[in-house]
């Protein structure tokens, strides 16, 4: 299962699910038996086919532990305009 941010909500695609999602800013969850790996996506499309695999394109993905919350405030107070309501 995968759990997309999507334009109109949180959005879980189960196998089956065949859809072409438009992404919004925010954390896309992927999970892989009880294993779940989080990633910080911008805006983008996620492709779900047939065979259940689903391709996601986003301007920018980035693993959750792998963000500086430091950088991303430095960086927000630099540019306030750039602040994301997630």
């Amino acid at each position: 299962m995968v759990i997309i941010p999507a334009t109109t909500g949180q959005l879980g695609v189960l196998p089956g699910h065949v859809a072409t999602i438009e992404l919004k800013h925010g954390v896309l969850s992927v999970h892989d038996g009880n294993d779940v790996s989080n990633y910080f996506v911008s805006s983008g499309f996620a492709f779900i086919h047939a065979n259940s695999f689903a391709d996601i394109v986003a301007f920018e993905a980035v693993p959750l532990d792998q963000i500086d919350a430091s950088q991303v405030q430095k960086g927000l107070a630099i540019q306030p305009e750039l602040s994301l309501n997630i």
